[in-house]
């Protein structure tokens, strides 16, 4: 039975062929770097590793050898067997099994390996990118230009060759668009959850990621940082290339995913216009150069351009109750209660409903002013916020020409004070003034 291999140290010859004089000519060539590399690892570490494999099938009769019993050539013509390689070698790296000549304190990466002038790291990377080479090229894409992809210090272990495994199965416009998004710089998905790549790969190429990468522009590599539940929600849930361009970067203000699948259920509709009008936007061009031939409206532009940025912004960290309702308010409703809508419950809007919209806003106004807008925003989600909206609705619809100003003097000064009994307490907060 085979033993654990004798400790070998690499020389910093070892490679070198005799001739090659002076030395610092020749590592300059990198065609003289990697053949001196090679020659390193057929005579010196692929042994080691193929000992050590040797040991594994020893006790596992049924397992496959990947490095026992082939020339380096055969190694270098599969990516399984680069990456046990990989493996194998970190494992001999924790026996002790290698040193580099000259170093004393332990195995360092970064330290030259023989005569070739690379260091351990380098080497490691040299076969993780040559492996991700014949991944793709046995997914069937024989022209893949792997250096507009990934960077040269793209991987980090043999572990990210799973990743380059599930991104060869990826559709060829899928790649192209993370390819322009993420800068040639692909390796960010390597630090993405497993389920994020399975998402990923069913994601529609055009309508979502194309819309996505022009929307977010240099912060597309922000939705890296979304959770899988996250990336399947606004993949599923904006399911028109429009509702995304007309969210813009405010997607990356929400974080919950049930937001996004409310505000993906605003309606949207397309716009036949006549021939000869509105020129100026039949002729708009995206960033990605497409024209556009055929023209939306979405509730998401219409509600945006109606609160302003900075209220519709707080809208998508409210709840989604409030976000479905929203929608579906009519455009002078949230021109009036754009600084409420983030407070306003269906239980609160339901109670309002009998008064149209300025005496509702009336109501809302002294609210703001008697209470302040934290205390306000606690009353309302109170179970005697609803009925408290309920008993001054009833006062009102009783007045004789209400007015939405006379509505809120009334509140503020108390004349419909038997209707605050029974609020929660009152914390020790400033009011908010007058919106």
């Amino acid at each position: 039975m085979h033993s654990v291999p004798d400790h070998v140290v690499i020389s910093h010859s070892a490679g070198k062929r005799i001739w090659e004089i002076p030395d610092s000519f020749w590592r300059r060539l990198r065609k003289v770097r990697v053949r001196r590399m090679r020659a390193t690892i057929e005579k010196q570490v692929l042994p080691v590793l193929q000992t050590l494999e040797e040991v594994y099938l020893k006790q596992k009769p049924d397992a496959k050898p990947r490095l026992f019993g082939k020339t380096l050539k055969q190694v270098e013509s599969s990516d399984v067997a680069i990456e046990a390689a990989l493996y194998l070698f970190e494992l001999a790296k924790s026996l002790d099994l290698f040193s580099i000549a000259g170093k004393k304190d332990g195995f360092d990466d970064k330290v030259p390996m023989g005569s070739c002038g690379m260091s351990v790291e380098s080497v490691k990377r040299y076969y993780m990118r040559l492996a991700s080479m014949l991944i793709m090229k046995k997914a069937g894409r024989r022209n893949f230009d792997i250096d507009k992809f990934l960077s040269e210090d793209a991987f980090d272990s043999a572990r990210d060759l799973s990743y380059v495994r599930v991104l060869s199965h990826y559709n060829r416009m899928t790649l192209n668009e993370l390819r322009i998004g993420l800068e040639g710089r692909l390796e960010g998905l390597f630090h993405v959850e497993d389920e994020f790549m399975r998402v990923l790969e069913n994601c529609h190429p055009e309508e979502f990621l194309r819309a996505l990468r022009v929307t977010l522009n240099k912060k597309f590599k922000l939705f890296l940082k979304w959770s899988p539940e996250f990336l399947k929600a606004v993949s599923e849930s904006l399911d028109h290339n429009a509702k995304i361009l007309a969210l813009g970067d405010s997607i990356l203000e929400i974080e919950n995913p049930e937001v996004v699948r409310a505000i993906g259920a605003w309606p949207i509709k397309e716009i036949n216009w006549k021939p000869g009008e509105h020129e100026d936007d039949n002729e708009h061009e995206h960033d990605d150069g497409m024209p556009d031939k055929r023209n939306f409206v979405t509730r998401i532009a219409q509600v945006k351009e109606r609160l302003g940025e900075k209220e519709f912004i707080d809208l998508l960290h409210a709840n989604p109750a409030m976000i479905a309702l929203a929608g579906g308010l009519e455009d002078d409703q949230l021109e009036n209660m754009k600084h409420y809508i983030t407070m306003l419950s269906p239980e609160i809007l339901e109670a309002l409903s009998p008064l149209p919209t300025n005496l509702q806003v009336g109501i809302l106004d002294g609210l703001w002013e008697i209470l302040g807008k934290e205390y306000m925003a606690i009353v309302f989600a109170h179970e005697s916020g609803a009925p408290l909206i309920a008993g001054l609705v009833k006062e009102v619809s009783a007045m004789d020409r209400a007015r939405p100003e006379k509505i809120k003097e009334m509140i503020v000064t108390d004349c419909f004070s038997s209707h605050f009994i029974g609020l929660p307490p009152r914390p020790k907060l400033k009011p908010t003034s007058n919106p």
